[in-house]
């Protein structure tokens, strides 16, 4: 994406035919445009958007695997007494050389579709991982859902299988068994007005068994004012269920890194005769 932010931005249209293949493709699903086209469309509507004097900007909001990115996307320029800004939520995917092959730009707040369809995408580039971003997604709409769904919640772990080691400085220590980790759930739930978790902005880790992910608590506290906490979430899901999470905090993920890789190691482990 940063490619063709550098292009639009130097007026280098050729630059940009060259950062992306005749064969790629650009959706604008943004209520008030809905667009699409390819290549040649997309450079035609870089060249408009130039005329009118605008300059692009981003901002990096999440990555899916090593080639899909969703950015935070400005578009601003004008006369000074006539200045605009124009934001989107672009999920780019990009090929194995680096070109974009795919651009979808949504409203700046839609950014649940956007993680959606990057992380659909991963899965279709990086099928070994589809189920542990299932998982972690079906988790995450649970917990999301305004409507608190006890059931929803608990079917996306391993019952009295599940461990649970937090093993953040105000962690909650030890937990074994889906009950009392969802009953500790609803209970900070309690507290608040709202509460969304954002997971998997960024993964520093995935494989078959599992991954560590980016974790975003964030909303309004009963009587208060707005929290947020951002740690580090490692789980594993032998099955369709998770059966073991650690947190951490996000300064520590050397360590998180160390765990995981331990954890996965005694999972690969042939089991003994």
């Amino acid at each position: 994406m940063q490619k063709w932010i550098d292009t639009f931005n130097a007026r280098d249209w050729d630059a940009m035919r060259e950062a992306s293949p005749p064969t790629g493709s650009w959706e604008d699903r943004r209520h008030s445009v809905q667009l699409a086209g390819g290549t040649d469309f997309v450079i035609e509507s870089a060249k408009a958007r130039a005329e009118s004097g605008a300059f692009a900007s981003q901002k990096l909001i999440a990555t899916a695997g090593e080639r899909i990115a969703i950015c935070h996307v400005t578009l601003a320029g004008g006369p000074s007494d006539g200045r605009f800004e124009i934001d989107a939520l672009n999920v780019v995917e990009a090929d194995e050389s680096g070109r974009n092959v795919r651009t979808i730009s949504l409203d700046l707040d839609d950014q649940r579709r956007g993680f959606d369809e990057a992380w659909a995408r991963w899965a279709e580039i990086e099928p070994e991982v589809a189920g542990v971003l299932d998982s972690a997604k079906r988790m995450m709409d649970a917990i999301n859902a305004d409507d608190i769904d006890r059931e929803a919640i608990l079917a996306s772990y391993a019952g009295a299988d599940l461990v649970v080691e937090d093993h953040r400085r105000t962690g909650m220590g030890r937990i074994e068994g889906a009950d009392t980790y969802v009953d500790s759930l609803l209970a900070l739930r309690e507290l608040t007005d709202r509460t969304l978790l954002e997971l998997g902005a960024f993964w520093p880790a995935i494989n078959r068994h599992g991954g560590i992910a980016t974790v975003r608590r964030y909303g309004e506290i009963s009587g208060g004012g707005s929290y947020e906490s951002d740690y580090l979430a490692l789980f594993l899901r032998p099955g369709k269920r998770i059966n073991h999470v650690e947190l951490f905090e996000s300064e520590h993920l050397d360590q998180a890194l160390a765990r995981f890789e331990e954890l996965c190691a005694e999972r690969d482990r042939p089991a003994r005769p």
